[in-house]
């Protein structure tokens, strides 16, 4: 039995599979336990799990100030990396930065010594990675897509967009949806235009294509996101059968703009979103998206790190697998049944 074949047996990435096998943090206790029991049955042998080390070094964690209030994929992914970095031995400080901030002011007051540096490069211009990498700490940078000219200077820990996006598009088009629209922010963050290029090749690929009009940008640093979205469904007229969302924020307020406008969410348009965050957990409907594991990405950059501090290394990009997680807001297109007057075709 292969470590591709249990993942499949306990729904889960080959990446979770070996962090239980290693005794790597990264996997809840429920999906530690389940696939510990697979590897037990087939014959493999998984080491004990060692106690946390007492913190001896110090990693800084740096991130832009959130744009929006309820930004759930940060603050899980800073959880996970105190977590994994405790196991190391590190203890982690946290720095926000503001468009206005110079990154060396950080510093100025800091009474312990820096071992190295994580950042959450999602809103990070070229010119603010730039600025980091004059500073003289090994650096990790979580979500940031390089570009062409700092190309392999940095070292990257990222979803597999590729993956994600072709995950997406399957699933929706499983459910027979063909006209498929995009939700996304004004802001460019991280790798979401990458993940959006790969979701325009393979609706190409499928025969499909994305139209222009049911591309639709809403502004993350306005609290009224839900009401510019319905402002925009109603301007629009004709929307397609399901939107694919830029994060699950932006799917929940798309949610509940339709359900004030009248429109069943899956039963007129199915919403999916990405991260698989609490709010996707908790709304009503559940939200079908795309897992990506912040536990997964805070136990490979803190590894990558540990190693950087150790001796200078070429830098890599780390890949993370994700998962489509389906819930109630996707389900099979029939003959949809949709209120009078609502705009969709």
């Amino acid at each position: 039995m292969t470590i591709q074949e249990i993942a499949e047996l306990a729904g889960v990435s080959p990446t979770a599979v070996s962090f239980v096998l290693n005794d790597r943090p990264g996997v809840g206790p429920e999906k530690r336990a389940k696939i510990r029991l697979l590897l037990e049955k087939y014959g493999y042998q998984v080491r004990q799990r060692q106690p946390a080390a007492k913190p001896s070094g110090h990693i800084k964690f740096i991130k832009m100030r959130a744009a929006y209030q309820n930004d759930y994929f940060a603050a899980g992914l800073l959880d996970a990396v105190e977590r994994s970095a405790a196991r190391f031995g590190y203890r982690i400080s946290l720095a926000n930065l503001t468009p206005e901030s110079d990154i060396r002011d950080l510093f100025a007051n800091e009474s312990e010594p820096i071992d190295g540096m994580i950042y959450l490069a999602s809103s990070f211009t070229q010119h603010e990675v730039r600025q980091t990498m004059k500073l003289p700490f090994p650096a990790v940078y979580i979500d940031y897509e390089e570009e062409p000219d700092n190309l392999y200077q940095l070292n990257t820990v990222n979803a597999d967009n590729d993956q994600a996006a072709y995950l997406a598009v399957r699933h929706l088009l499983s459910l027979r949806h063909r006209r498929i629209g995009y939700l996304k922010s004004t802001q460019p963050m991280g790798c979401l235009r990458q993940r959006f290029r790969f979701l325009r090749q393979y609706l190409s690929a499928f025969g499909m294509g994305m139209s222009d009009q049911h591309v639709i940008e809403v502004d993350l640093s306005q609290e009224d996101l839900d009401w510019q979205l319905a402002r925009k469904f109603a301007a629009l007229g004709d929307l397609p059968d399901a939107f694919i969302a830029e994060n699950d924020v932006i799917a929940a307020a798309a949610v509940y703009a339709m359900h004030h406008m009248g429109c069943r969410v899956p039963e007129d348009i199915s919403v999916i979103g990405f991260d698989n965050t609490q709010i996707a957990q908790r709304m009503t409907p559940g939200l079908s998206t795309i897992d990506v594991s912040v536990d997964e990405l805070a136990v490979s950059a803190v590894e990558r790190l540990q190693n950087l501090i150790r001796a200078p290394h070429t830098a890599i990009h780390i890949q993370v697998g994700v998962q489509l997680v389906v819930r109630n807001s996707t389900m099979y297109r029939e003959k949809a049944r949709r209120p009078a007057g609502w705009p969709l075709s």
